[in-house]
């Protein structure tokens, strides 16, 4: 009785207190403007969206960017729109001795052989997330073993970061040799290609620059023809497009890091096998084959984006040289400020929103305060009401000892009785 009453006390106690846990601070899905960086993963589509840009990913077709939108005033701007293909950011690789599979594909209904980009480009990839914190976002990405068909027995992996307050992600590309023997990391061009793709959906001219800080050694329009381009020094290559009054206005571009291209093309037009699409512009980024021995490893590394060319967004992406050197008129925007008013007014935008969450959250800690302090009072009732039933169970107790001791001296004086009475009735 003494544990039952007990037990029933402290569950009244509980139910009296306020759930603390479940206050929600903050609104699942709820943003602050001007302070965007969330990703998904959902039916194989990676998304991660910033203030800059909306990017997302096909881990069912060789881990692909196969939409790539930036961020302006009023709509998004589609860079990348290239469903079924190409997709971008694709790497094409072979280890020595094998042919580059072939795959066919569907598109508006129809039926489309691809002799590129084999099956690290047409396989599935697995992703997993190695870092999510301080607005630092990094994606691990491995091929499944059908992807892996044309590079066995080496391996390979790619991580890709994502920073909130950019507009450049970064790529690393690492291929590792986990055979007994060396093996030849090699492409269908005796290269191991990573392929960026422009795709805005509107026919027109790109033009496309390729060179260093220095200079450009090639800075020409791909209106119907391919431009190859000698690796060498080659630390900048951007795609853009041109405005009317002939003012670069937005652009794609790619930075090597580790590993140097030894040769860079610019194409336009995608075509492979009998599928073509006439409005894409793609970047061939061929890097160098190699012999690996066992356990060694080749790594590409490279920065790249898609963005407004305007001097705000050049100088977060570190890509002012280079852009300077494309549109020198872009010095003068500079000293203006131009391009800067609306980033100010955007960022007081920011702060205000700031400013709004943590005035709601002040009035949620108040909330929270006097619902403590009530439920320290509940506590304080619930505490004098235990000790008043302890006592009434002290007494209780007290008194069915009491009447256990009475039960056990009427039963030994009614024994005793019992054997006076039966040696009375002998003896007689």
């Amino acid at each position: 009785m003494n544990g039952q009453l007990a037990g029933a006390i402290i569950l009244v106690l509980l139910a009296s207190l306020p759930l603390l846990s479940s206050v929600t601070i903050i609104a699942a899905g709820e943003e602050i403007k001007g302070l965007t960086f969330k990703s998904t993963l959902s039916d194989n589509i990676l998304t991660v969206e910033n203030d800059f840009y909306v990017f997302k990913l096909n881990l069912t077709r060789g881990a692909g960017v196969f939409e790539w939108s930036i961020k302006v005033e009023g709509s998004p701007l589609d860079m990348v729109r290239s469903e079924p293909y190409p997709l971008s950011l694709l790497i094409h690789a072979l280890s020595g001795g094998k042919s580059p599979s072939e795959f066919t594909i569907k598109s508006e209904d129809k039926l489309y052989k691809l002799d590129y980009p084999g099956s690290l480009g047409y396989y599935s990839w697995n992703a997993e997330v190695i870092t999510n914190e301080s607005g630092v976002l990094v994606v691990e990405l491995k091929p499944s073993l059908d992807a892996m068909t044309d590079i066995e027995p080496l391996d390979v992996s790619v991580r890709i970061a994502f920073t909130q307050w950019s507009p450049v992600v970064e790529y690393d590309i690492v291929f590792t040799n986990q055979g007994d023997s060396p093996v030849e990391l090699t492409g269908v061009n005796g290269t191991v290609d990573v392929l960026l793709v422009v795709d805005d959906g509107v026919p027109g001219v790109w033009w496309f620059a390729v060179g260093s800080r220095d200079g450009y050694t090639y800075n020409v329009d791909l209106y119907n023809e391919t431009m190859s381009v000698p690796g060498g020094d080659v630390d900048s290559i951007i795609i853009y497009r041109k405005s009317r009054d002939e003012r670069p206005t937005f652009a794609s571009f790619i930075n090597p890091v580790d590993g140097t291209p030894s040769l860079v093309e610019g194409v336009k037009g995608f075509n492979s096998g009998n599928y073509t699409k006439p409005t894409s512009v793609l970047v061939k980024m061929r890097y160098p084959s190699s012999m690996l021995n066992p356990g060694e490893t080749y790594e590409i590394k490279f920065r790249v984006g898609y963005i407004e060319f305007a001097p705000l967004q050049a100088s977060i992406a570190d890509l002012t040289p280079y852009m300077l050197k494309i549109d020198p008129e872009m010095g003068k925007d500079l000293k203006l400020g131009v391009g800067y008013v609306r980033e100010i007014k955007r960022m007081n935008s920011t702060i205000q929103s700031l400013r709004d969450r943590v005035k709601n959250l002040q009035e949620k800690v108040e909330e929270q305060e006097k619902k403590i302090e009530e439920s320290k009072g509940c506590e304080d009732y619930w505490k004098t009401e235990l000790t008043v039933v302890k006592k009434r169970l002290e007494s209780l107790r007290e008194k069915a000892q009491r009447a256990a001791l009475i039960q056990v001296a009427s039963f030994i004086i009614g024994v005793i009785l019992g054997l006076i009475g039966g040696i009375y009735a002998w003896r007689r």
